[in-house]
């Protein structure tokens, strides 16, 4: 989802940007594991909803829907 990310049109949306920067990530075996909801609300954020729309639509490109990239 990353290389597509970069090369989408991505709308310039305040909430989805703070959405995007908010969680923790580490590293293990050259992926990238993203803190998990719960640990974000325990922190005090909100669910990452618009975040997961947008990775709902890179995936329903990605299996033939409507989003092509």
């Amino acid at each position: 989802m990353g290389k597509w990310f970069k090369n989408a049109d991505i709308p310039d949306d305040s909430e989805l940007r703070e959405e995007l920067v908010c969680p923790f990530y580490t590293f293990r075996e050259e992926r990238i594991l993203l803190e998990k909801k719960d640990d974000m609300k325990k922190r005090g954020l909100s669910s990452p909803d618009v975040t997961d729309a947008l990775a709902f639509l890179y995936l329903s490109g990605k299996r033939g829907g409507v989003a092509e990239h």
